[in-house]
Formats: C-alpha cells, structure tokens, sequence
C-alpha cells in the first residue's frame, strides 16, 4: 500500500501583508529621521555655543592682559580673529604670522607665504559645524589658496549699512559721496556704535604700549549683559550681486590692508568728522577703507537676511549676521554669555543690542 506524501508548506507573508509591513517601516523611518536630525543640529548648534564661549573667554584673557579688547582689524590687514589667536590655544599658529607693513607681513603673495598658510587652516572655534556648504568651506581668493571662510564676525554695531562709502548713496539715494539724509546710516569706522571696528589710529585709546587695543569694557555704556561683540554669520563667496559677495574671512585680509597714512585711510580731502563717541567734540579722520564686512558684522540689517530676503541687495545684505541652524543665530555679549536669537525678532529690538552707547 503506497503512503501519501505529506508536503511541508513554509509560512510566508501575502502580498497584502507585505506591502503592510513596508508602508509601517517607511513610517517609523519618516518618524525617526527628523528626530536623528533634530539630535544632531542640537548637537551642533551646542558646538556652535562652545566655540563663542572660547571666543568670550579669549576676548576677557586679551582685555586683563592689554587693557582693552581687541580692534576689530588694524593696519597691517590684521583681524580681531588674529589678535586672539594666543588665547584660544592657537600660539604657535600665531607665532607664524608675520604682523608687518610689507613682505612677509602681506597676506597674498609668495614672499608672505606664511600668513597666506595661516589663513588657510582650518580653526575649529573659527568654523560652525552646521556650516552648509562643506565643499565651498576653503576657496582660492584675492591670491591666498583654500582660503578659509569664517562663520564668526565682531559687531561693529548698528550704524554700519555698507561697507564702502560710495555704496550709501548708490543704495539709499544720496549725493556722490554717499552723504545721506540719516547721519546714524553710515559706514565710517570711526562712526560706529559697537565693540569691534576700528583702526588703531582711529581713537588714540587705542594706543597703547602693551600692543594693539580697542575698547574697553568701560566704553560699554549700555552694559556688558545687554551688548553684542561676535555673531554668526552665513559666509558665502559663491553668492552676490551689484559687485559684492557674501565673503566672510578670519586671520588677515589683504583687502583692508589699505595702504593707509598715519592718521587713517587715505580721505579725499582728509575729511574729518565728529566721533559721537565722545563728548567733548573731538574729530578724527574718516576712514575709508573698504571690505570690513569680512572682519566685522552690523546690526543695521535683518538677522539671516541671505535666506529671509535672498534678493536683498549684497551691499547691504553683506552685513547681516545670519546663521546655518534653522530659525536661531547664535551670539556672544560682551560679558561672555552665548545667546541664540530667534531670527523673527523686530529690527529695533535687534539693533538694540548691538549698541554700547545707549543711544
């Protein structure tokens, strides 16, 4: 008698419960990939709070030391990321730069190959970790190979809404020289409400024995816990319009190294204003220098401007302070706190901040 032959079937998933299965993985996917990001831009954005803390902490070490903080860049194209160099354990970096008028103390030629080298290194407390464009983060510019573009910038205040003189009356409406009907609009460094901005010939505060300074913290009439000395910027060399790009370096810049006399850039005319920072009426020369925007930042203009109104003109939009993580920028006060702003903030209550005279 023949035995019938038992078959042993395998259970396996129908067509319905796979596609079931699927579509519930894809969910929980979509659940968790927001979350992992979200980690992770926290994460950085925790980084980007340490770098300003090392820059509060270098800034306050520099003004025990020099009485006073740094400029904001000086006359030998030398920036306030320079000067504090020693203080965020980057000495031998610093001891590499030749700070001079002239080869090897330029910045963008074979005789200065050493400054050139060091404004292409890479600085973690100089560079945000959300950064966008990783590829764009070094570029050849004005000479100098793999330049790197910095994501901080010193606050010059809330006057400054160009960078270059000629631009005020191309921008806002004007006579040829720029002169506009708002004395506060300006672009003068020696007319600036905020921490880092000026040339060493600017105020003669600046001149002191112990080196290179600027401000001090008795100049902040406003209050160390209600001003801003360095916020994020959105560097971009690959973005502009109207002949101006959205560049942001650190270290040395050979285009404000101007080649500038004893008492300022060359003025036509030599020109003086009024300093608002004094009260005695005293006048300085003007200084007319372009290209600060790279060392320094202002107040003037909405903060994340580049993503908020991308066809703002760049002469203005140059300025901004802006930032990489979605809706906040991060800032440093002079007192050393590290801050993040919402970027829906109104524009007075942000130019507030930027403003150590109280006015």
């Amino acid at each position: 008698m023949k035995k019938d032959t038992i078959l042993n079937h395998r259970p396996a998933f129908t067509l319905v419960e796979l596609l079931v299965v699927i579509a519930i993985i894809g969910m929980l996917v979509g659940l968790l990939l927001p979350a992992v990001q979200a980690a992770r831009e926290a994460a950085r954005r925790m980084q980007c709070s340490n770098n300003l803390k090392q820059h509060g902490i270098a800034f306050h070490t520099f003004h025990d030391t020099q009485q006073g903080f740094p400029v904001g860049w000086d006359e030998y194209g030398a920036g306030w990321s320079y000067y504090i160099l020693p203080y965020i354990e980057q000495g031998a970096l610093h001891n590499t730069i030749t700070h001079a008028e002239g080869d090897p103390g330029n910045w963008n030629n074979d005789n200065s190959a050493a400054n050139r080298e060091a404004c292409a290194t890479l600085i973690p407390p100089y560079l945000c970790a959300s950064y966008g464009y990783e590829e764009e983060r070094q570029r050849t510019n004005e000479s100098i190979p793999r330049r790197v573009q910095a994501s901080y910038v010193g606050s010059s205040g809330s006057w400054a809404a160009t960078d270059t003189r000629a631009q005020l009356g191309a921008v806002f409406g004007g006579d040829d020289s720029g002169v506009i009907r708002d004395e506060r609009i300006s672009h003068h460094h020696s007319r600036q409400n905020g921490m880092l901005f000026m040339i060493p010939q600017a105020i003669p505060l600046m001149q002191r024995s112990g080196g290179i300074v600027g401000l001090n913290i008795g100049s902040v009439l406003s209050g160390t816990s209600n001003v801003i000395m360095v916020g994020e910027v959105i560097a971009d060399a690959g973005f502009s319009n109207n002949g101006n790009a959205i560049d942001r370096w650190y270290i040395g810049s050979p285009q404000i190294d101007s080649n500038h006399n004893p008492m300022g850039y060359s003025v036509p005319g030599n020109q003086y204003y009024g300093d608002p920072n004094r009260r005695d009426g005293h006048s300085y020369y003007a200084t007319a220098g372009g290209e600060f925007s790279e060392f320094t930042g202002s107040g003037y203009t909405m903060v994340n401007a580049r993503w908020k109104d991308p066809t703002m003109d760049a002469r203005l939009m140059q300025l901004a302070f802006g930032s990489f993580h979605p809706g906040v920028c991060m800032f440093l006060r002079v007192d050393g706190s590290v801050f993040g702003m919402n970027d829906s903030v109104d524009l007075e209550t942000y130019r507030k901040q930027f403003d150590r005279l109280g006015q």
